[in-house]
């Protein structure tokens, strides 16, 4: 992924999404895992953690399951922030999900 690319995709979420079934739902539009887990991995200052990628089935339908392994360092809402304060995301990125 070209981080100083700008892509722009709308997802409706209006009653909230959940992190893995949204990583999982963009592989399945053909992100690669690999490559999601080396970006994920160069913009966010914490280290010892990897993405474990699995096809599954849900209700019949193919779907993706994306799990977190290993480290899990946001013990408080604001080490969260602190953490996105200190990433390599764009500084537009960024400021949004800090919005967020």
């Amino acid at each position: 992924m070209d981080l100083d690319s700008e892509v722009i995709t709308y997802i409706d979420c209006g009653s909230g999404v959940a992190g893995d079934m949204l990583l999982g739902a963009l592989i399945g539009l053909g992100v690669s895992p690999k490559e999601l887990g080396e970006t994920l991995a160069r913009v966010i200052p914490v280290r010892g953690w990897s993405l474990k990628v699995t096809a599954v089935e849900r209700r019949m339908w193919p779907a993706w399951s994306v799990k977190v392994v290993g480290d899990r360092p946001f013990t408080s809402s604001e080490r969260m922030l602190d953490v996105v304060h200190r990433s390599a995301l764009p500084k537009a990125v960024r400021a949004n999900a800090l919005t967020i």
